[in-house]
């Protein structure tokens, strides 16, 4: 069923938000995390910022290539199939 906007009784949830802000953590109550994986994991994603998002340089220029001389071409079709199976899986999966 669908919740309605506006106030009403508060989730189940917001307890265990609570007490887990109480003892100092932002993690789910109950879930335990091993010491120095928070900096571990910090660690790995400023390296991963760091080193910025892998690149295809060789297909880059190929497409700014066509792009330039007017060779490039969509296809619609194609694009939207694409968008739908990224929504529902791809077809036959039904």
């Amino acid at each position: 069923m669908i919740k309605g906007v506006g106030l009403g009784p508060t989730s189940r949830i917001e307890p265990v938000r609570t007490k887990a802000a109480e003892q100092g953590g932002t993690a789910a109550a109950g879930v335990e995390t091993k010491p120095g994986a928070r900096e571990a994991a910090g660690t790995a994603v400023s390296q991963m910022l760091a080193d910025g998002p892998p690149v295809d340089s060789d297909r880059v220029a190929e497409l700014r290539a066509k792009i330039a001389d007017g060779s490039y071409t969509l296809d619609p079709r194609a694009i939207a199939e694409k968008m739908i199976a990224l929504d529902l899986g791809p077809k036959g999966d039904a």
